[in-house]
């Protein structure tokens, strides 16, 4: 015992931080089984089958059923509450669930470099249009970078870069180093911009991953509403305040429009507007007098303008004509409203708002962004702080405009459009417009987590449903618990004592392994329960290596002890080597490999460790105290 005193104490502490480490994994299932069990399903299901539901109209028992599952849930939200703390530090520290066994949705972005680079060019012409045109119709026939189809038709075309992007006197290769430090840096930012925005979300154990210069990987598990993960996944968050023009300007401009269309003297200054005797006339009459108007409703009396649904696109196209632009001012700027205002006639009517094309002010200066309900309109709102700077500019530019209108723009679309009443000081400020409290969260994390730097697209989106999930675990288990059932039957049947040792060993490997995962916080995949079944496949092997060595010492006439001392002290050279080569390639396979390699790989090499720790260790202090205890002799078989 004494000279196997450090060995044993190592074991214990082991087989310790191993339980310590694990208790979390086992006080979470208690607190989610308590749950499930106070949950409204659970219980009306219980309920239902004791109590058939009465002969009435459908609805009246959907009515029922929502009553009682509302009562039912009652139950759980109080453990719930009473247990918040402990639920959510039992979760943080539990062995984590990959995405194929809890289920959510596995999504590859990819970052829309040729909008950035179209919109970091310093000025734009037809020539600069036609280049982006072609270079953007090589990456989708050929699937090349987009920055190195970029330099090859300016290369082509015999232009200098450096007439779009950098200085006029930098030569392509500086220009080009420039816009792969930008692309790169782009690609890195999205990356974190997600990352803060999913962690904001409430994802645990999300995972991101680049994947080649362009694209990165967003696996998301436990979440399954799909629309809702990309706006917050593709939401550049594009935050500007834009004066509106005054709406005498914008009724001249809007006639002016109106005129063009109709053939008229398209002038700003022409008064030509729409009277009382129009509204005797017909639709198609109306329709032919005043075509841009039968597309945008003005309210005569707020001023107020609005477009119908099924009309948005036709109203681009007007104001893209070329002679419509002629009575357009330049610093003119045409946006909707981010919800429908009106519906009417089954018909949804957004809003349109002219304002400045220069943004007074920009989201950059935001510093916090939280979702609460107004207690005057009882309606969702956001509400923001601004930084010092912000807060300067800010109350500046509402000093200066007050009794106007200042439009609050998120990625081009206009939630809220007040009247500055008074200059604001103190950097805050408030979006309304939104539906619902969800909404108004979702807007707030995205506020708070700042603008992606360029578009992200989602080019790859697959979602894994719970049940799957559940499958590869229950799968996963049976296979394991065959596969080590099927080796300590063969164990115990061929080295008896021996291998009832090793088996003895192979549990606690086992359980050691699962203690490393959830002490370095891992996450528990698909493959790497098949890594988990390999090593318990080959965990014997060091038994093996041993006992046959111990039985030809034996044959020789040497002493139990002896022999024992031999066969672990002979085979060490042969088992460290097979393992050590083994921890090398899983080591290698989890450097550059990606997502399910390296939940295959990290298991393995965790479980290889564990073996060599279970197998020499472990096995020798037994038969160590064993011999001391007076055994005269252990069979191996």
């Amino acid at each position: 015992m004494r000279k196997n005193r450090f060995r044993i104490i190592l074991i214990v502490a082991a087989i310790a931080l191993s339980a310590y480490y694990l208790y979390p994994t086992y006080e979470s299932g208690t607190y989610q089984k308590k749950l499930s069990e106070l949950s409204g399903q659970a219980k009306l299901d219980a309920y239902l089958q004791s109590h058939p539901l009465p002969q009435v109209a459908d609805s009246v028992k959907q009515s029922y059923i929502d009553s009682l599952n509302q009562a039912f849930s009652a139950d759980s939200v109080k453990y719930y509450d009473a247990n918040a703390k402990e639920i959510t530090d039992a979760r943080l520290k539990r062995i984590k669930l990959g995405l194929d066994l809890q289920g959510g949705m596995h999504i590859v972005l990819q970052v829309n470099v040729l909008k950035m680079l179209d919109d970091m060019a310093k000025n734009k012409d037809q020539t600069f249009a036609d280049i982006m045109k072609q270079v953007s119709a090589q990456v989708k026939q050929s699937d090349v970078d987009p920055l190195t189809a970029l330099d090859q038709v300016f290369t082509q075309r015999g232009i200098r870069l450096s007439r779009y992007y950098g200085d006029i006197r930098d030569d392509n290769s500086k220009v080009m180093s420039y816009l792969s430090d930008q692309t790169k840096t782009a690609v890195d930012r999205a990356m974190e911009i997600v990352r803060n925005r999913v962690d904001q979300y409430g994802v645990s154990e999300p995972s991101i991953q680049k994947q080649g210069s362009t694209r990165f990987i967003v696996e998301l598990p436990g979440v399954s509403n799909e629309a809702e993960v990309r706006e917050l996944l593709q939401g550049t968050a594009l935050l500007e305040f834009k004066l509106l023009k005054p709406e005498d300007v914008v009724v001249k401009v809007f006639q002016a429009i109106d005129n063009v269309m109709a053939g008229k003297p398209d002038s700003l200054s022409s008064t030509d507007t729409t009277s009382s005797s129009d509204t005797t006339m017909t639709a198609a009459e109306f329709a032919r007098k005043h075509p841009f108007f039968t597309i945008v409703r003005v309210n005569s009396q707020t001023g107020d303008a609005y477009v119908a649904e099924s009309d948005r696109d036709q109203f681009q196209r007007i104001i893209n004509r070329d002679d419509v632009k002629c009575v357009i001012p330049s610093d003119f700027e045409f946006l909707f409203s981010a919800k429908p205002l009106v519906t009417a006639q089954a018909e949804k009517y957004y809003g349109l708002y002219v304002v400045n094309r220069t943004a007074e002010l920009t989201g950059s200066v935001v510093t916090d962004a939280q979702a609460q309900i107004d207690p005057t309109t009882n309606s969702p709102i956001v509400t923001m702080k601004m930084n010092s700077e912000g807060s300067r500019d800010w109350g500046r530019i509402t000093g200066a405009n007050i009794g106007k209108r200042v439009a609050i723009v998120l990625d081009n679309a206009v939630y809220s459009a007040p009247v500055v009443r008074s200059k604001i000081t103190g950097g805050s400020s408030q979006i309304e417009g939104m539906a619902n409290m969800d909404e108004a969260n979702l807007l707030a994390i995205v506020l708070r987590a700042g603008a992606l730097p360029a578009p992200v697209d989602i080019v790859e989106e697959r979602n894994v449903g719970p049940s799957l999930g559940e499958d590869s675990i229950r799968n996963g288990v049976t296979s394991g618990m065959i596969g080590l059932a099927l080796i300590v039957l063969f164990m115990g049947f061929y080295y008896r004592t021996g291998g009832l040792m090793a088996d003895f060993a192979l549990l606690i490997n086992i359980f050691f392994i699962l203690g490393v995962l959830a002490a370095f916080h891992g996450t528990l995949t698909l493959p790497g329960i098949a890594g988990m079944i390999l090593t318990i496949a080959v965990a014997v092997d060091a038994n093996v290596l041993i006992y046959e060595r111990i039985r030809e010492e034996t044959a020789t006439g040497k002493t139990l002890r002896a022999s024992i001392d031999q066969g672990y002290s002979k085979a060490f050279t042969a088992i460290f080597d097979a393992n050590i080569i083994s921890l090398f390639t899983g080591a290698i396979l989890y450097q550059f490999g990606t997502g399910p390699v390296q939940g295959f790989a990290l298991t393995l090499m965790i479980g290889i460790v564990a073996s060599l720790f279970s197998a020499i260790i472990i096995t020798r202090v037994i038969f160590d105290i064993m011999i001391e205890r007076g055994a005269a002799s252990i069979n191996f078989g």
